[in-house]
């Protein structure tokens, strides 16, 4: 198999400028953070688009050679068919609410114009575009499966995790009390109402 350069290079591009766009918005972008979502995309549309680590990996620790063939491990294990359907359908829907929250969040905070914003998606979440990056890698993740972008996930979700800790430090000097009483009453991240 052998990679094929132009579609890797097309998805990886788009998504990084897709990313690129929403961040440089924001003051103080923590570049870290990015750096682990551009590795995320590099690793994903590596194995995407001609170099299935993963399979070479598992193939010869547990001895299969039986594959179909598309370098997807959902695919190759599960089987084509209606099997699919059950995580293809889910998974679009979950990415595409991924990226409504990153486009509303992104949204209200460019029009904010340096107030605070606890309207709209940020009565519901605190960081709604970090909740909708780890739902479209997530969905990513759960699509095209890899070695990689398995261990790589969660270290995404807790530097982003703690990259929003670290701008509430920043939100409280700024805002002060209202800040204060808007992380009283709404999650960092779940959609969850909070109990009083």
């Amino acid at each position: 198999m052998s990679l094929n350069l132009i579609p890797f290079i097309i998805w990886t591009v788009v998504l990084s400028i897709f990313m690129l766009g929403f961040l440089f918005q924001k003051k103080g972008t923590d570049w870290r953070s990015l750096g682990v979502v551009e590795g995320f995309l590099v690793a994903l549309f590596l194995e995407m688009f001609g170099i299935p680590l993963s399979i070479y990996i598992l193939s010869s620790i547990f001895g299969m050679s039986d594959f179909s063939g598309t370098g997807n491990l959902r695919v190759d294990y599960l089987g084509k068919g209606p099997v699919q359907l059950f995580f293809m359908i889910p998974l679009f829907f979950f990415a595409v609410v991924g990226l409504l929250l990153i486009c509303l969040g992104w949204y209200k905070i460019y029009h904010a114009r340096d107030s605070l914003v606890t309207d709209g998606i940020y009565a519901y979440t605190r960081h709604p575009q970090y909740l909708g990056l780890m739902m479209v890698t997530l969905s990513l993740l759960f699509w095209w499966p890899t070695i990689i972008t398995i261990i790589m996930w969660p270290v995404l979700s807790v530097m982003y995790y703690i990259l929003g800790k670290r701008e509430e430090k920043v939100m409280i000097k700024e805002f002060g009390k209202e800040y204060l009483e808007y992380r009283n009453r709404v999650n960092a991240l779940l959609p969850i109402p909070k109990r009083n």
